[in-house]
């Protein structure tokens, strides 16, 4: 097997591997925290494939009114210049 096709594969296990670490961890939780992780993650996703994730990207969540205890408001800032 040339080095490049192994490289390949070793890329892909290391991604499968998380990949079914996410999986068990999003089954262990409650299935709305599952469905909000998720919501997080894809758009994690959506920053990375656009260019705008960088090292200082970070989740802001504010302070929720007693009215609002059931939504979840977060919102993404990156530091893209």
């Amino acid at each position: 097997m040339d080095q490049s096709i192994e490289k390949q594969s070793a890329i892909k296990q290391k991604h499968d591997s998380f990949g079914e670490y996410v999986a068990e961890k999003l089954r262990s939780l409650e299935p709305n925290m599952a469905i909000y992780c998720q919501k997080i993650i894809n758009d994690a996703m959506f920053l990375a494939e656009t260019g705008s994730l960088n090292i200082s990207s970070k989740i802001v969540t504010p302070m929720l009114n007693s009215n609002e205890t059931n939504s979840v408001k977060s919102e993404y800032v990156s530091d893209v210049e």
